[in-house]
């Protein structure tokens, strides 16, 4: 599950602060946070060598609470996703 945000919505904390942040569910974990820019791309890899390249368009803003939408369905071919990092679109 993958969510979009404005930065506006998370609010300043301290080192030593907690906050629920994104709503995961007991067995989720998160895997990587992105700083993205307008007209961007995510690219998703997977513990197996696959990656899927997203346009960020097709991610809504939400709620920073939110549960976000299906970024990659994981199988054993794909394996668990490992990583995730924004870029330009059109590379």
């Amino acid at each position: 599950m993958s969510i979009r945000f404005h930065e506006k919505e998370v609010r300043d904390m301290g080192r030593t602060a907690q906050s629920e942040g994104h709503r995961a569910r007991q067995k989720d974990h998160v895997i990587d946070m992105v700083v993205v820019r307008r007209k961007s791309t995510l690219l998703t890899v997977t513990e197996k060598g696959m990656g899927k390249r997203s346009e960020l368009d097709e991610y809504g803003c939400s709620i920073a609470g939110g549960r976000g939408i299906i970024t990659l369905k994981r199988n054993e071919k794909t394996g668990d996703i490992v990583a995730a990092e924004g870029g330009p679109a059109g590379r």
